[in-house]
């Protein structure tokens, strides 16, 4: 169920994300007003660029926590990182270059586009950096709750059912006595 929810909002976010920089990107192509007009329109673009960004990533990595936690598969965080990323990288990498030639080709002041991408690449580094750290305290504060995951070798090792989302052990009580007897 959590797996559906996280997937429908994450095609949500892509839509909303993918429509909002077309707007952006159609916003700075547009013609008959003064490039001071045109560029000062694009920047209420570019705020909500990285409102909806921060906003729906951190909604993802929510869902992507409760994921975690109750199935311990942590491919919603990655995912949640890789939407950041890519999103992040895009806003910095070209729209930002757009803006920059738009703003050359109109002889406007304009900003470097070389701190555009050095921001865009931090902000990535760090958005996952606090994914990584995240991943790594939820699984220790599920471990604290419910116990420490078995290991493979010599004990149970939990895995998900299918149908009833409950964990079962691999390993039976045999089994492991027979590793004992054997060593």
């Amino acid at each position: 169920m959590w797996n559906k929810i996280y997937s429908l909002l994450l095609v949500v976010s892509i839509v909303v994300m993918c429509a909002v920089t077309y707007l952006a990107y159609s916003q700075l192509q547009s013609t008959g007003f003064a490039p001071t007009q045109i560029v000062a329109s694009f920047n209420p673009y570019s705020n909500a660029y990285w409102g909806f960004l921060v906003v729906s990533f951190l909604i993802l990595l929510a869902v992507g926590n409760v994921i975690l936690w109750l199935i311990r598969n942590s491919w919603a965080l990655w995912t949640s990182l890789a939407f950041f990323a890519v999103f992040a990288l895009l806003k910095s990498f070209w729209l930002d270059k757009v803006l920059f030639d738009y703003e050359t080709a109109n002889s406007l002041p304009s900003n470097s586009t070389f701190v555009s991408y050095f921001v865009g690449v931090l902000m990535c580094a760090a958005v996952a950096a606090i994914v990584f750290f995240n991943h790594f305290l939820v699984l220790r504060m599920r471990d604290k709750i419910h116990g420490e995951p078995a290991l493979i070798n010599n004990q149970a090792e939990p895995i998900l059912t299918d149908k009833t989302e409950t964990i079962e052990t691999k390993v039976s009580e045999e089994q492991l006595a027979d590793t004992d007897k054997s060593s």
